[in-house]
C-alpha cells in the first residue's frame, strides 16, 4: 500500500495520449523516417484532415458547383483559417487554392480551360484536375466535394488535437439549409477511439469488480 499512495496521489492528473510515436523507440526505422518526412514536407501534409461539403442532404439535392456552394465553402474555409495551425495557405480544394478564394466564375473558366496542356494557365489547370479527378464527387453536377487542410503541427501532438476540438466546434456552429460539412482524416478517427475507450474504462472495471466479488461469493 505504501507504493501505491504516491502513484494515487498524481493518478488524477494523467491524461492519455493518441500520438504514436510514444510506443516507438527514437531510433526506430519508422520513428526516423516520420520524422525526416515531417521535417521535409510538414508534418501535418502526413496526415491532412479533408472538409467533407454534401449538398445531397437538404430538402432538394444542391449541387456543390454553384455560387451558392462557393460562397458557403468560402465562409466555413475563412473561419477555419482563423485557428493558428492552419492559415489560408494550408487549404486546397475547387473554392480555396494557393492561399487565395477562388471565385465560381475563376472555377467555371478552369472547366472550360481544363487539366490538359492546352490551358495556358498553370491555376486553371490545377483547378480543373482537382475538380475533374480529385475533389469532386462523380457526376455533371457533383453534390459533394472536399478541401483539404494541412496543418503545421504533428496532427496527433496536443496542439494537433486542440485543433480538431476547436475546428469541430466551428462546423458544429454552422448553419445552412442547404449545404452540410464535416471533417473527416487526419486523427478523427484515431481520436474519437481512443476517447470511447476511456469513456467505458469506468464502467468496464466496475463491470469487473462485481463479477469477481460474485464468484468469490459464490465459492
Amino acid at each position: 500500500m505504501g507504493l501505491i499512495v504516491p502513484v494515487a496521489v498524481y493518478f488524477p492528473q494523467t491524461t492519455n495520449s493518441i500520438s504514436f510515436d510514444l510506443l516507438l523507440p527514437d531510433n526506430s526505422p519508422t520513428q526516423v523516417t516520420f520524422q525526416t518526412l515531417g521535417e521535409i514536407f510538414g508534418f501535418g501534409m502526413l496526415s491532412p484532415y479533408y472538409l467533407v461539403f454534401d449538398g445531397s442532404k437538404g430538402a432538394t439535392q444542391s449541387p456543390m458547383d454553384t455560387a451558392d456552394a462557393f460562397q458557403f465553402m468560402h465562409d466555413t474555409v475563412n473561419q477555419i483559417a482563423q485557428l493558428e495551425a492552419t492559415p489560408l495557405e494550408n487549404f486546397a480544394g475547387i473554392a480555396v487554392l494557393e492561399g487565395a478564394m477562388i471565385p465560381y466564375v475563376e472555377y467555371e473558366l478552369a472547366l472550360l480551360c481544363g487539366p490538359s496542356e492546352h490551358c495556358h494557365r498553370e491555376i486553371l489547370r490545377t483547378q480543373a484536375y482537382l475538380a475533374e479527378h480529385k475533389f469532386n464527387s462523380p457526376g455533371d453536377r457533383p453534390l459533394g466535394t472536399k478541401i483539404a487542410a494541412s496543418l503545421d503541427v504533428d496532427v496527433f501532438s496536443p496542439a494537433g488535437v486542440e485543433w480538431l476540438l476547436e475546428a469541430r466546434e466551428i462546423l458544429g456552429n454552422l448553419t445552412s439549409e442547404k449545404y452540410e460539412v464535416v471533417l473527416v482524416g487526419g486523427s478523427c478517427i484515431l481520436y474519437d477511439v481512443v476517447q470511447d475507450v476511456f469513456a467505458a474504462f469506468p464502467l468496464m472495471i466496475s463491470i469487473t469488480m462485481l463479477v469477481v466479488f460474485v464468484l468469490m461469493g459464490a465459492f
